[in-house]
């Protein structure tokens, strides 16, 4: 509790094509917070030109991106616990914002703050 949980996100382009439009969603457990780098903003946090837009909201970040061909990018997001407890972790889902056949995600789990 009170300690910064860093949450690295890797998306693979495993085709020989560009892929634009493409639309991450991490959503939080319930007990989490998203902690947003616009109203804290560092040196070390700034967008580094590896997305085109993010969208903070209090229970999940979308980030709006395109990738190389056979190309990946890992995106790093923290959150603080609010609570301890055993908690239902969303799947992190990665989709084409326009092309329905273009998809990817995690599986879900259950994860555990403790003091």
């Amino acid at each position: 509790i009170g300690d910064d949980i860093l949450i690295n996100v890797k998306v693979i382009n495993p085709s020989a094509l560009e892929v634009n439009d493409l639309a991450l969603n991490l959503k939080m457990p319930a007990g989490w917070e998203l902690i947003n780098p616009r109203l804290y903003e560092t040196e070390t946090n700034k967008n580094s030109g590896n997305y085109h837009y993010q969208d903070y909201k209090d229970d999940r970040v979308y980030t709006f991106f395109s990738l190389r061909p056979g190309g990946n990018q890992t995106y790093t997001f923290k959150a603080k616990a609010a609570f301890t407890g055993d908690f239902y972790m969303p799947a992190v889902s990665c989709e084409h914002m326009y092309k329905g056949t273009t998809f990817a995600r995690t599986d879900t789990k259950r994860v555990t703050v403790a003091k």
